[in-house]
């Protein structure tokens, strides 16, 4: 839209700076959205309604999502936490950020049967 109206005006200096500002508007409001932790919000309540849950694919979620996890009962909460718990292992100062400092004690030990049906073909 910005390159239309640039088009019709036949002129476009301002059109670099609206570009770089619209831009980071679309991700300032993306990382407000929070795009993992909804997904994970979409999915217990689903759970809620159904009692079916994919605790593998909840895995792949980022520490984002770990605030809506612990919702889950704890056998569900465990192994939708697995790989996480091995995501949150580094703590050089580098890689801190706010959702691993959250989610860090919200992940428990993994039970046995998690492991089970991760790699059951």
């Amino acid at each position: 839209l910005l390159v239309i109206a640039a088009g019709v005006r036949l002129e476009a200096k301002w059109l670099p700076r609206a570009m770089v500002g619209s831009a980071l508007g679309g991700l300032l409001v993306f990382a407000w959205l929070n795009p993992e932790r909804l997904i994970a919000t979409h999915n217990v309540a689903r759970y809620h309604e159904t009692g079916k849950i994919d605790t593998i694919y909840l895995g792949t979620l980022s520490a984002d999502a770990a605030p809506v996890l612990v919702e889950l009962p704890r056998e569900l909460r465990e192994c939708a936490m697995m790989d996480l718990r091995y995501r949150l292992v580094d703590k050089s100062w580098q890689s801190w950020n706010l959702s691993r400092a959250e989610a860090a004690p919200l992940v428990q030990p993994v039970p046995d049967d998690c492991w089970k049906d991760r790699y059951e073909m």
